[in-house]
């Protein structure tokens, strides 16, 4: 996979918006997302970024990391869920951003996207299967992202949430 650049047009143009909920016991420090994932957000998100991460204030106080992405036609990111839950995670088909979203988040994304599923600036959701687990089932949003644009999702346990940010 070639690197995303300013130039490629059919890359979309999201920063990925992240708490960075660490905990710090003196000189040891916990990160709660990236035992959740198995591996660091910076990790994962590597092959897609298109500049360096950086930090902002939150609204509601602490910090959010903040992950630059350039996502080439035909690619994305998928996170795989335990014990047959499905994936979440994001990809570019023909210049729209697909949602995937296992089926316990359904309800949640339903709801954050009912505006824009109202105004037909978001469609779905598509029952799909996941791609090497028979049987699992994910389900898909297709949103035409426009600059300025957020979609969020709430995490567990009052975590904050996880947002991209349309450039």
């Amino acid at each position: 996979m070639s690197l995303p650049t300013p130039y490629d047009p059919g890359a979309l143009k999201v920063d990925l918006v992240v708490p960075a909920p660490r905990v710090s016991f003196g000189p040891f420090s916990l990160d709660p997302l990236r035992l959740m994932l198995g591996m660091s957000i910076v990790d994962l998100v590597q092959p897609l970024l298109r500049g360096p991460p950086r930090q902002r204030p939150a609204p509601a106080g602490g910090v959010l990391d903040v992950f630059p992405l350039g996502i080439p036609l035909g690619e994305g990111l998928a996170f795989p869920l335990p014990a047959g839950q499905g994936e979440i995670g994001f990809k570019n088909t023909a210049g729209v951003l697909i949602l995937v979203v296992p089926p316990a988040l359904l309800n949640n994304i339903a709801e954050r996207l009912r505006d824009l599923l109202e105004r037909r600036e978001a469609l779905g959701p598509r029952t799909c299967e996941v791609q090497g687990q028979p049987g699992v089932h994910v389900h898909q949003f297709a949103i035409r992202l426009r600059p300025g644009m957020r979609v969020g999702l709430g995490l567990p346990g009052g975590m904050g949430e996880v947002a991209l940010e349309a450039g």
